[in-house]
């Protein structure tokens, strides 16, 4: 079953497990924590990179690293909200 509960790190998440063969042979591997915690939506999740193969036949894009946050960027507190 390419989703299904894993446990990382002591919690039990869902987890989309999916490999690819392309056109030239080359299998991809998707392996991600699933965005939405949830079965129904892991699921939906699934299908939709189930989807981008087969419009695209790679999945080299979804895996991507995701962008990281910028460290320099302010961090916005309660009290600053208050005081704007």
């Amino acid at each position: 079953m390419p989703v299904g509960r894993r446990e990382i790190n002591g919690q039990r998440v869902w987890v989309i497990d999916r490999r690819f063969r392309r056109a030239d042979g080359k299998v991809e591997r998707f392996r991600r924590a699933a965005q939405v915690q949830l079965r129904d939506a892991a699921e939906a999740e699934e299908r939709r990179v189930c989807d981008y193969f087969t419009s695209h036949g790679t999945i080299a894009p979804l895996l991507q690293p995701e962008p990281k946050a910028d460290p320099k960027a302010k961090v916005w507190l309660w009290d600053d909200a208050v005081e704007h």
